[in-house]
């Protein structure tokens, strides 16, 4: 899988990602920044999908397993 950068991920878009508890979450990005946390870049947005769907996340590009351009 090619390396995914902040620029393939603008907000609207819709991401799957594995959580830190090795979960796969659907994702609406809502913003992207350069160092989410600990010097990292990653992005935040909110879960479209099952059981935690309308809540707020957060994460690092290395955990983006899939992009869906909106």
């Amino acid at each position: 899988m090619r390396e995914i950068k902040l620029k393939d991920i603008p907000p609207g878009t819709i991401i799957t990602y594995i959580d830190f508890c090795g979960g796969r979450r659907k994702v609406k990005v809502s913003n992207t920044d350069e160092d989410i946390k600990n010097g990292r870049p990653g992005f935040d947005g909110e879960v479209i999908s099952g059981p935690e769907k309308g809540l707020g996340c957060w994460g690092y590009l290395d955990q983006i397993i899939h992009v869906t351009k909106e």
